[in-house]
């Protein structure tokens, strides 16, 4: 069973981080001979341990007495109490990162790596946003997200067709140079890194 995580909505419906998961773990399938049972992603954050697809996952496999494949440990979350209940719970899963042949006690340290890396983020997160308020990015962010989130739902998902749609409703960047008004394919993408920024450090809250 592939499962793929990705922390927010706007990742998840341009696609940014599932589609390098998916390549990586369909290879790894390939390369280690395994049958694909089912595909499943799920849009949540690697800290939130309700997650009703990583469970759907678990089940399948049990019940399948198949394993769990994903691209890295972090995709199942980055909490070391998570990953030590997923071990009790007996279904075997495996990373690309590491290898069918890895031992629990590797596992675990690399979990408390990834718990370590998730607090340094936030933590660095929280600082940056600071800084960005003073310059008004975030508010320019949060007064756009609406219409953006509204578009990707309609099915304008990337970066180069919101751009477009946002052009033709006469939105402006933020930019104030000559010429410096229009969107583009990267002034997009630099807004949904800001937009999924907010959403982590829970200034920003999703329908999810």
């Amino acid at each position: 069973v592939l499962y793929f995580r990705c922390s927010t909505r706007a990742q998840g419906e341009t696609g940014l981080g599932i589609d390098a998961q998916k390549e990586n773990c369909r290879h790894f399938a390939t390369q280690h001979q395994l049958d694909v049972l089912e595909e499943i992603t799920e849009i949540a954050s690697g800290a939130d341990d309700d997650r009703p697809e990583l469970k759907r996952a678990m089940d399948l496999a049990k019940k399948n007495k198949a394993i769990v494949v994903v691209a890295r440990l972090c995709r199942l979350s980055r909490k070391v109490s998570f990953i030590s209940r997923l071990m009790e719970m007996g279904v075997p899963f495996a990373s690309v990162e590491f290898g069918m042949k890895v031992s629990p006690l590797m596992i675990h340290i690399y979990s408390a790596v990834y718990e370590d890396h998730r607090k340094y983020i936030s933590m660095r997160t929280k600082e940056a946003l600071q800084q960005a308020k003073k310059r008004g990015v975030d508010q320019f962010a949060l007064d756009n997200y609406p219409l953006i989130d509204g578009l990707m739902r309609s099915g304008v998902t990337t970066y180069q067709a919101l751009a477009d749609a946002l052009n033709a409703r006469g939105i402006k960047t933020r930019s104030r140079k000559k010429g410096g008004s229009k969107w583009y394919a990267t002034t997009v993408k630099n807004l949904l890194a800001r937009i999924a920024l907010l959403q982590e450090a829970g200034e920003l809250k999703g329908d999810d």
